[in-house]
């Protein structure tokens, strides 16, 4: 850890988790290419689950926390996401008539106090779920952490609850149809063993993130593991994203043309275990000869939710006024692009931090005065 609080590898972690984020959304410019699945996916499997876990890891062990104090960040992170959604809004429908709005003002209404998707209507906001899964996540925290801190053996159920009915299930399901579609001998599914007795909605699966992200911390922070492990946990990497390309494929029927997500990314046990397993040869790299790119990660991790909020806008707007007129499309374009709208991000919201006001409520950092890890 860095005398201002920092710890290297979740600065590494997070500037590299937030490349992939901009990577994964608007992805006409990289191709329909097989090459361009293949990082489409891992990108789009890898990079959320990883902000949770880097969650679970600064704030389950805190060594205390201030539940008002924490519930007000709270309250502020849900604000600071109305007032961004109202910027996108404003910025996407000037270039649409009155009529418009006319159309769409419930709906519009809707997705500030909680949704993030019209149908008909692209409005850039659906990268918003992250923020509304982090606050389901920041309501239940202190009931976690009071867990975490005095009752390791109930977080273990907990875990465990999470695990069977958020990603076991969806494995279950997964296979029932392959038998069902493919072999023709069908089994029964359990969706409604998830609907009627799961006592968790959809952020259940970030939940177990974060609860994951605190225990492999506070195991692996700082330990030191031997080269025959590493290999075995990009082994595990190796075989679980092997395995998701594999879902994928069973799901399209190809693994080019047109991308469309994999169904269920964030619940696969694939993902999990992959996620996992890269966050804990994190934990145990050696950040201390790399002085100049933990610079790097400082400054970019410390951003990087001023980064999340700017750059959906950005993609939105490049698609739709500059795509048209590139012909070229690929991985490296569409991670060069990924690059620039990082970049641009920064520059957009840096001044804005030096107004405390407007950082507050919009939810910037850095807080210039103090820039510890406090979570996202």
């Amino acid at each position: 850890m860095e005398g201002n609080g920092r710890i290297k590898y979740i600065d590494a972690v997070e500037t590299i988790s937030m490349f992939l984020v901009i990577y994964c959304h608007y992805p006409e410019l990289s191709g329909t290419s097989a090459a361009s699945h293949i990082a489409m996916l891992f990108a789009t499997t890898f990079a959320m689950p990883m902000f949770f876990i880097c969650n679970g890891a600064l704030l389950l062990n805190k060594k205390d926390i201030d539940v008002r104090r924490h519930l007000k960040k709270t309250f502020m992170l849900y604000v600071s996401t109305v007032l961004w959604k109202i910027i996108y809004i404003a910025v996407v429908l000037s270039a649409y008539p009155a009529s418009v709005f006319e159309k769409f003002k419930t709906s519009i209404l809707y997705c500030l106090l909680g949704n993030c998707r019209i149908d008909g209507l692209d409005l850039a906001i659906d990268h918003f779920w992250f923020t509304n899964a982090l606050i389901a996540v920041y309501l239940i925290f202190p009931l976690i952490k009071f867990a975490y801190d005095k009752s390791p053996e109930y977080i273990k159920f907990l875990a465990v609850l999470l695990f069977v009915f958020d990603f076991l299930l969806v494995e279950y399901n997964f296979w029932a149809d392959i038998m069902k579609y493919g072999l023709e001998f069908e089994v029964p599914r359990f969706d409604t063993l998830k609907t009627t007795m799961y006592p968790f909605a959809e952020a259940a699966s970030y939940l177990l993130y974060f609860i994951l992200g605190g225990i492999v911390h506070r195991k692996f922070h700082g330990a030191k593991i031997g080269t025959g492990k590493r290999i075995s946990l990009i082994a595990i990497i190796a075989v679980s994203y092997a395995y998701l390309l594999y879902a994928k494929f069973v799901q399209m029927g190809t693994l080019s043309g047109t991308w469309y997500r994999l169904e269920g990314d964030y619940h696969r046990i694939g993902t999990l275990a992959m996620a996992v397993s890269a966050y804990i040869l994190f934990a145990t790299a050696d950040f201390s000869k790399t002085k100049t790119a933990n610079k790097i990660f400082f400054f970019v991790s410390l951003r990087t939710m001023n980064i999340y909020c700017v750059h959906m806008l950005l993609c939105y707007l490049f698609d739709k006024y500059f795509l048209p007129y590139i012909s070229v499309r690929g991985v490296f374009p569409h991670a060069a692009k990924t690059l620039a709208v990082m970049l641009v991000s920064i520059l957009i919201t840096e001044p804005l931090t030096y107004i405390p006001p407007v950082r507050k409520l919009l939810n910037l950092q850095p807080d210039h005065k103090k820039t510890t890890s406090e979570g996202v």
